[in-house]
């Protein structure tokens, strides 16, 4: 499932993944101040620079409702061009000469001469305005009132999101730094418990050996060494994972840091996790009397996987 899930991030089937080499220094978080991690968290988090836009628009929001109630000037102007043919001004001119005239091209009779001929000419007219516009609202039903109360209760609204997201930022950036923190002293107590859990199986082996312990003191050691390796490597991991989350918190994960932590990983050995440690045989106390009838007074260690 888990190599499913990661070959839905990267897009194309995954068939090994390498893990931490042994031995590799897992890196403390820089500064060193928990508290400078939270200031930069709460000022840079991503949250909270989207939040913060977002409460400068309800702003500009506000102001805008708010000049509903001011005056606006406007600069108006325009310009109109006409043309009369001459078929109205053939009707102007039957017009001017006493209304005999009927427009056409063609005068009436006794239609005077002038009026005639200005029946025949065409007239063309341009008009250009230009001015300056003043409005004042002065009552709008209480529509613009209604808009500035809106935008306000925006406006809070985004300042309370913003409050939050710079909480929850710097609630992470504590979280990941006091993980780190106590991650590296995990790993530390972990790996005394591995060397102690693994002298505790020698001893076990030994004694086993030499017929002082039996099988179940023996499976158990092996069971408390390989818990420890199993708890020290999950630690490991979680510190890393937590150091990445912690620059996360603060916008300054960059692709430098996935490289560093590509180069502490290298092919990981499953052997290396179910290794035994190695014990001399030691001869039973009765090997020597016995030895003449061809026995060996020690017995064959216990096998983990024939005792289940």
């Amino acid at each position: 499932m888990k190599l499913a899930a990661l070959q839905q991030i990267v897009g194309h089937p995954v068939e090994h993944v390498d893990g931490l080499a042994v031995g590799a220094p897992l890196p403390p978080p820089v500064p060193a101040d928990i508290n400078l991690w939270v200031d930069a968290a709460t000022d840079a988090n991503y949250q909270v620079v989207l939040k913060q836009i977002a409460l400068d628009s309800a702003q500009r929001e506000t102001s805008k409702a708010k000049a509903g109630h001011l005056p606006t000037v406007d600069l108006v102007a325009s310009r109109s061009r006409s043309s009369l043919g001459a078929a109205g001004a053939g009707n102007f001119g039957g017009n001017f000469g006493g209304g005999f005239g009927s427009g056409a091209n063609t005068p009436s009779p006794g239609t005077p001469a002038l009026a005639a001929e200005l029946g025949n000419l065409g007239s063309t007219y341009t008009n250009s305005t230009i001015g300056v516009q003043l409005t004042i609202p002065i009552f709008a039903g209480g529509a613009t009132q209604s808009r500035v109360r809106q935008t306000r209760a925006l406006e809070d609204q985004a300042a309370a999101d913003l409050d939050t997201a710079r909480r929850n930022a710097a609630l992470s950036a504590r979280q990941s730094f006091l993980g780190v923190v106590s991650g590296l002293a995990q790993v530390r107590a972990l790996q005394t418990a591995e060397r102690s859990a693994n002298t505790s199986l020698e001893s076990n082996l030994l004694g086993y050996q030499v017929g002082v312990r039996i099988n179940i003191d023996v499976l158990n050691a092996q069971d408390q060494l390989f818990s420890a390796r199993r708890d020290l490597a999950k630690a490991r991991y979680d510190t890393l994972i937590n150091s990445l989350k912690l620059k996360a918190s603060t916008a300054n994960l960059t692709d430098q840091d996935v490289l560093q932590l590509s180069a502490l990983l290298s092919p990981v050995d499953d052997g290396a996790l179910t290794a035994l440690p190695h014990v001399p045989t030691v001869p039973h106390p009765g090997v020597a009397a016995k030895g003449a009838a061809g026995k060996v007074g020690r017995r064959a260690l216990p096998n983990a996987a024939a005792a289940q």
